[in-house]
């Protein structure tokens, strides 16, 4: 009973049981309870007849009365107007259509034109660069600062560092990692105060060729505040000793300073304070010299971008 009352609900109107549905419905229960004596001679008239007292003991049964009301058509007749209205509309929408195979066949219908989409483009693009070209003609020009030398990566002093003012030019120069028992052999003990190396900087950092200087002995070469500022990136050997007499002799603060690059070898043990600074590690293999360059450019890589925000006065190509 409860679906045909949302059946029911649906139709445009709501309606009384009227006479002649009671007469439908008591024709269809007489025909079926009849049909079970085939030998009676009744007309099919007089058995589907409604009587007024079968009517009256239906609208007396108000459960009756809303099957009966649940079951009328009334209010499901078709509007003939609106069925053709709906058609000639579909018509024109499928007039309209155009079979499409994938996506470029799109563009391949003659009367299609992307021209408009093409204007819209141009437009949106002529707005963003006259964007851009106000905010740099509105910016204030800051002024450089003036460089007094060449930017400075300094090393460990201690022979035990696999990399050394021996073999310090063959790595940040070559590219290649020369033990340093090897160089000693051919070089002898010899070093020098210190070196410069030139390289290309990565195009993402400004490209353009620069010169670094690398020396090991910071507190005899530096001895000028405008001096330390030159400090680019710092190899530490592993224990803090190695910044007794620095300007700055915490840890903290002079790898807040200046970019913080260990260098040692494959499965060797990493010093303990080395993992409590902010620097990042770099390996060399003891006998695979074809794992030199990994090393080699995940430094210059890293000084790269690291310059870039801290140090960007090296990187402007007029200084």
């Amino acid at each position: 009973m409860q679906n045909l009352t949302i059946v029911a609900g649906k139709r445009g109107e709501n309606r009384k049981v009227k006479s002649d549905d009671v007469a439908m419905m008591e024709e269809m229960a007489h025909v079926t309870d009849n049909t079970k004596d085939a030998k009676e001679d009744i007309t099919f008239q007089e058995q589907t007849s409604p009587t007024k007292a079968s009517s009256n003991s239906l609208e007396d049964d108000p459960e009756k009365m809303a099957i009966l009301e649940a079951l009328s058509a009334q209010g499901y007749e078709v509007n003939e107007d609106a069925v053709n209205t709906d058609r000639e509309a579909t018509n024109k929408i499928l007039a309209r259509e155009q079979p499409v195979g994938d996506s470029a066949s799109i563009l391949c219908f003659p009367l299609r034109d992307f021209s408009r989409v093409l204007e819209l483009f141009l437009e949106v693009k002529k707005i963003e660069e006259r964007k851009v070209t106000s905010s740099k003609r509105h910016k204030p020009e800051t002024k450089s600062k003036k460089l007094l030398g060449l930017p400075i990566i300094i090393i460990p002093s201690a022979m035990t560092s696999p990399i050394t003012m021996i073999n310090a030019l063959d790595f940040f120069q070559k590219a290649t990692f020369v033990p340093r028992d090897v160089k000693i052999k051919k070089m002898g003990r010899n070093k020098l105060p210190s070196i410069t190396v030139e390289r290309y900087v990565s195009s993402r950092c400004g490209g353009g060729k620069l010169t670094f200087e690398i020396i090991d002995n910071p507190t005899t070469k530096l001895r000028h505040a405008h001096e330390w500022d030159r400090v680019v990136a710092i190899i530490p050997q592993g224990a803090e000793w190695q910044f007794k007499g620095w300007r700055y002799t915490r840890p903290v603060d002079i790898f807040n300073r200046s970019f913080g690059y260990y260098i040692g070898i494959e499965n060797a043990p990493v010093p303990k304070d080395v993992l409590k600074w902010n620097v990042k590690l770099g390996y060399l293999n003891r006998d695979k010299r074809g794992l030199d360059s990994v090393a080699y450019a995940s430094f210059w890589n890293s000084l790269d971008e690291w310059m870039a925000v801290h140090k960007p006065e090296y990187l402007l190509k007029d200084n």
